[in-house]
């Protein structure tokens, strides 16, 4: 036993196992708890998508260092060996001789070329590398933010749930209370056994609503798991400090006035959107293609050097050396079409960049307005869910009273039960909804998230 537990303990040291992973089974371990800003921050380092854009940012940085390199001289170094057997006569100072004569040669240079000009086509290459660079940046900041935006909704999704599930509890207490004042009344023979069976069915089919509510809770909280990367056969515990699950009319109309003018949300769309910036540099890059493209009409200067060693021994490699530098200038006559046709593809490439560009801003604007809308509805549904459920609260008190009365059916009742519910049902819907219309005009309009 003294064995095991060093080995243990040389293992969590060693970071090959973890106590996590030894308390896995362990049903005393507790639920780690998970904040919203935690679940925002994991979802940012681990979220395959925001992976991928980070993937693409490191690819386009190193075109822009390979493009950087096309300003510089090339320099290669080269080195060889080579055995030469001749067969057959030869003639030397007019004595022929025949048989087989070997010979040996060792070689090794040095060379360098630098282009100087080839039509601006590496100034053009190196723009369009930056301006992908920069459009992959800010591609990844909008990956960023609609994955948060994704954990805002997930996160809000499971306290919905939560509260859902809380409705459904009350519901469930108030039929089996009122099974327990039937089955007396029924006792002292107030009441039909009728009522009793229907009221049995009424928790029965409240049981299940509770039961299909803890499900989609559950769901819920899996969803969050996967989506930020976590375990999902571990336990967690979310925190509703962030999470708002009542709305007063105060909160409603600073909110409204906050997004009032509407002029102003769509002026702040289309200057902060990251999307939309990623689109417009893909512009300026295509463009640039366009004039890398046209250098294929101008002339190739370029300049260069080597320096070669030869011998026909290894210790006697330099008994021949040869230096040799020069300009090359190759003119372009005709390249079978290929340089117009290059031209015509990168001017498509632009235009479709343009069309792109401006279906992102229709979109953005077609996306703000529907979010403004969507808030507005919200804010009538809060109001209006508000009113319904003092009205189902009256409504189900007066039916109550009126069935132990016996001035009321027992249907009246149920329909009462089942509309308090519904109404307080919608209410969290309302309130979460609105919520969420926050976040998206948020996130459509650039701001800050978190």
């Amino acid at each position: 036993m003294k064995h095991l537990t060093y080995l243990i303990a040389f293992l969590v040291m060693m970071g090959i196992v973890s106590w996590e992973d030894l308390l896995a089974d362990d049903g005393s371990r507790n639920p780690q708890s998970i904040s919203l800003r935690d679940a925002v921050s994991l979802a940012l380092e681990r979220n395959y998508q925001v992976n991928r854009s980070k993937a693409n940012f490191e690819a386009e940085e190193a075109r822009v260092q390979t493009a950087y390199g096309n300003f510089m001289p090339n320099l290669n170094i080269s080195a060889g060996a080579s055995q030469q057997e001749r067969t057959g006569p030869l003639i030397i100072q007019g004595e022929r001789i025949t048989g087989v004569r070997t010979s040996t040669n060792f070689s090794s240079g040095a060379s360098s070329n630098i282009t100087l000009f080839d039509g601006f086509s590496n100034i053009s290459n190196l723009n369009q590398a930056r301006y992908n660079r920069t459009s992959a940046s800010y591609s990844l900041q909008n990956t960023e933010r609609t994955v948060t935006t994704q954990v805002y909704n997930l996160y809000f999704e499971v306290f919905r749930r939560q509260e859902l599930l809380k409705v459904s509890e009350e519901n469930l207490n108030r039929s089996k209370a009122q099974l327990e004042r039937i089955q007396e009344s029924h006792r002292v023979g107030a009441v039909p056994i009728v009522d009793v069976y229907r009221q049995q069915v009424v928790v029965g089919n409240d049981e299940l609503a509770l039961i299909q509510a803890e499900q989609n809770l559950e769901n819920a909280k899996s969803d969050l798991v996967y989506y930020i990367g976590l375990n999902p056969i571990h336990d967690y515990e979310f925190d509703a400090a962030d999470v708002p699950t009542t709305i007063s009319d105060d909160d409603i109309e600073s909110t409204m006035e906050r997004f009032r003018d509407f002029d102003e949300l769509q002026r702040k769309t289309i200057a902060t959107r990251p999307d939309i910036e990623a689109a417009q540099q893909r512009v300026y890059a295509s463009e640039s293609n366009v004039t890398a493209a046209r250098g294929n009409y101008w002339p190739t200067v370029s300049v260069g050097a080597n320096y070669n060693l030869t011998g026909e021994s290894f210790s006697g490699i330099d008994e021949s050396r040869t230096f040799r530098y020069g300009i090359d200038i190759t003119i372009p006559i005709f390249q079978r079409f290929q340089r117009s046709n290059q031209v015509q593809q990168a001017r498509v490439q632009v235009k479709r960049a343009e069309i792109e560009e401006q279906e992102l801003r229709n979109q953005a604007m077609l996306d703000v307005r529907q979010a403004y809308l969507f808030l507005e509805t919200a804010r009538k549904q809060v109001e209006v869910t508000r009113q319904n459920i003092v009205s189902a609260r009256e409504e189900q008190r007066l039916a109550e009273e009126r069935y132990n009365l016996g001035a009321g059916t027992l249907l009246d009742l149920i329909i009462a039960n089942a509309n308090l519910a519904e109404a307080e049902a919608n209410n969290v819907n309302a309130i979460f909804s609105f919520q969420l219309a926050i976040r998206e005009l948020e996130y459509l309009t650039g701001e800050e998230l978190y």
